[in-house]
């Protein structure tokens, strides 16, 4: 389509009802008015991790639709959460962002909160244990026990975050979030978690932005690291799974950290329950990201400013009772792709700061067209990106060029037989590569192994949640690599060891063993 005029810019186009979005969503202060009041004041927002509350009388304070919330650690030991905001006047009680109220603050006393204003004082409960010049000042007509804080509804759960929603009656945590969990609720709440790393970040863009770019992964072509240690069969083969209340869990996959220069596998550190370098991510409704990578859990709090304006408070999570050389190594395997100048965390904000600017309050309104663009693209083979379009409507792609292959040869072997006329039963294959794999991990005490397979079988073992390749990691604990090669036959398998190395051993020797006693484990099903 050649380059349009004002009028055919700001027309609707000719695409079917859901395939295109009005910008105006990103950029109407009305439409923000409306989200903060009717999502953001009924959802269970991730505030801060039980680690950041360590003593009694810990606090922290933060913002859920613009009301200010103060969480605090009893000395019951309970974490509790209230509005920020005392009673009497409607004064901000504390102004700190963490700290504790173990030590008197000004006009009040230890173990309290004080307004400054006015001197009323509150304990961990809530309650309003002291009004300055009660009885002169009110006589008879209102006491304390009449003015505790507006205490909010809080649990600690999903690895020790601690969840606040300022809806008395909300659906209950579990409810709300616990099917998307599943997929990490062994790992994280195997043992206590620290935090170990926060920043936080001001983006001049709309929050739909940011949880955008977390539920697609279109852009990674954008990121350098995960060309480099993840653009693999496995990679692409993901799929996002959609959870009721518009939560969403993306498939796991291998990542090959050894291959981006002076990285090294994580898998000594990986999570309880975590095969090694696998990659995890939750991305819940309406923008809070939990993302596993292995060795470091990031987790991504959002807090709407405005309809141009976000703030994005990152955590790093690793186990409490990590040695210090332990803790420094997750430290760095996490800065080093989600730190403040790591590889891969600018590169995303750069991306939702330049939508925001084009796309600000006051701008002209676009039709945002890239999602079909993208369901077009979608069977393309050649790498490519689409970047959003540009406040002139220019949408930039690029393409990988591919030469085509000029001779392709299709014959093999038959895929059964391979050409010998003798076939064993298929239905074998998985019972004769389970028992030669327990033969290797119990009797041989080895580890480390890579199996290769026809790359029908590679999908079998490893697709699904969970796969038959992490049931094998839960039933010996050790994990096995499955590898499709296009050159094994459909009944043909290998297995090497942790050095690359063949298992002689096991092809020369132990296979008909296997053999035999796997046809006698199915004559035992048949019979």
């Amino acid at each position: 389509m050649p380059a349009r005029n004002q009028k055919q810019w700001t027309a609707d186009p000719p695409l079917q009802k859901g395939e295109w979005i009005d910008s105006r969503i990103y950029s109407e202060q009305t439409i923000f008015d409306e989200e903060i009041d009717k999502i953001f004041k009924h959802v269970w927002v991730p505030v801060c991790h039980e680690s950041e509350l360590p003593e009694p009388y810990d606090f922290r304070t933060m913002t859920i639709a613009r009301e200010p919330i103060v969480v605090a650690r009893g000395p019951d030991k309970e974490v509790r959460a209230f509005l920020n905001v005392c009673p009497h006047r409607g004064m901000l009680i504390e102004r700190r962002p963490s700290g504790s109220f173990l030590e008197a603050q000004a006009s009040g006393n230890p173990k309290r909160m004080t307004c400054m204003f006015h001197a009323w004082q509150f304990d961990m409960k809530g309650n309003c244990v002291y009004v300055a010049r009660e009885k002169e000042g009110y006589q008879d007509r209102l006491c304390k026990e009449d003015v505790g804080l507006r205490r909010l509804r809080c649990e600690v759960k999903f690895g020790g975050f601690v969840w606040v929603s300022l809806d008395d009656n909300p659906m209950s945590l579990e409810e709300w979030a616990g099917e998307p969990f599943e997929c990490l609720r062994k790992s994280i709440d195997a043992e206590p978690l620290q935090v170990f790393h926060y920043h936080k970040a001001i983006i001049d863009t709309n929050y739909k932005l940011w949880h955008d770019t977390n539920s697609e992964f279109y852009h990674d072509f954008m990121h350098y690291h995960n060309r480099v240690t993840g653009f693999n069969d496995a990679y692409f083969a993901r799929k996002n799974f959609a959870y009721k209340n518009g939560h969403v869990v993306v498939g796991t996959f291998e990542v090959n950290y050894q291959n981006y220069q002076g990285f090294e596998s994580r898998a000594a550190l990986s999570f309880p329950h975590l095969p090694p370098n696998q990659w995890y991510m939750i991305d819940l409704y309406p923008g809070f990201n939990f993302n596993l990578r292995g060795s470091a859990l990031r987790c991504d709090i959002m807090t709407p400013i405005g309809p141009n304006k976000v703030m994005i408070e990152f955590r790093g999570l690793g186990l409490k009772r990590d040695t210090p050389e332990e803790r420094n190594t997750r430290i760095n395997h996490h800065n080093s792709i989600w730190g403040p100048f790591g590889r891969n965390l600018h590169e995303d904000l750069v991306g939702v700061a330049g939508q925001g600017a084009t796309m600000a309050p006051g701008s002209e309104n676009r039709r945002i067209l890239h999602k079909t663009l993208k369901d077009a693209m979608e069977d393309d083979k050649a790498k490519h990106n689409v970047l959003p379009p540009s406040r002139f409507g220019v949408i930039e792609l690029t393409r990988q060029r591919v030469r085509p292959e000029t001779e392709i040869d299709t014959s093999e072997n038959c895929p059964t037989c391979n050409g010998t006329g003798e076939v064993s039963a298929p239905v074998l294959i998985v019972d004769e590569i389970e028992n030669a794999l327990n033969y290797l991990h119990g009797e041989k005490q080895m580890s480390g192994l890579t199996l290769s397979v026809h790359p029908f079988l590679a999908a079998y073992f490893t697709k699904g949640l969970p796969s038959i390749q992490h049931k094998w990691w839960w039933r010996w604990r050790k994990w096995v690599k499955v590898k499709g090669e296009g050159s094994h036959q459909y009944l043909d398998f290998t297995v090497q060891d942790s050095a690359g190395n063949e298992v002689p051993s096991f092809l020369r020797l132990g296979r008909s063993r296997f053999q035999a006693r796997s046809l006698a484990i199915s004559s035992v099903r048949r019979g």
